[in-house]
């Protein structure tokens, strides 16, 4: 993606929320009452068993786990607007789909791709912008907070920065 998408991103952002200053949640009652994703999701039915994951209460998307027999994706649909993030989730990881490895990935990516929802690329999610979300550190959330999860630290990130202070901690015992 480039610099226009990444505006893109924002102006949808800036739409959904109202404004990045004082954002408004009033647009996930409306998504969750439209529910805009059916036809994506039906179409997905026909070769994947699909379950919703999402927390009404807390998700700022619908979350999914997508799954062909032994391979379980996670779907996440921004309600904001037409933006997806995949991930491959396995017994202790997640990480997120870069290019697909699979067929399943690919049909995945392809029914995506068919009903106009972009992936954002992992390399954008983290990119930060102004806007005040509740838990915001120094008014500035990156576009996976704003458009997938209002949280602090991206999940693929957090396994990492927990093995690295379990590293840290057991290099600082006593040998």
């Amino acid at each position: 993606m480039n610099a226009p998408e990444i505006f893109a991103i924002v102006a949808a952002i800036k739409d959904a929320y109202g404004s990045l200053e004082a954002p408004d949640f009033g647009f996930v009652d409306a998504a969750v009452e439209y529910q805009g994703y059916d036809p994506l999701l039906d179409q997905l039915e026909e070769s994947f068993e699909i379950l919703e994951t999402t927390d009404s209460e807390e998700d700022i998307a619908f979350t999914y786990l997508v799954s062909e027999g032994s391979e379980d994706l996670g779907l996440w649909l921004s309600m904001v607007g037409p933006y997806a993030l995949l991930q491959r989730v396995g017994e202790d990881h997640v990480e997120i789909l870069r290019e697909p490895y699979s067929e399943a990935e690919a049909d995945v990516l392809a029914a995506l791709a068919d009903h106009g929802i972009t992936v954002v690329p992992e390399a954008l999610l983290g990119h930060a912008i102004k806007m005040n979300l509740p838990d915001a550190a120094d008014g500035k959330v990156t576009l996976y907070q704003a458009l997938f999860d209002n949280s602090q630290a991206l999940p693929w990130d957090q396994g990492e920065e927990a093995e690295d202070e379990a590293d840290d901690a057991q290099d600082s015992q006593p040998h």
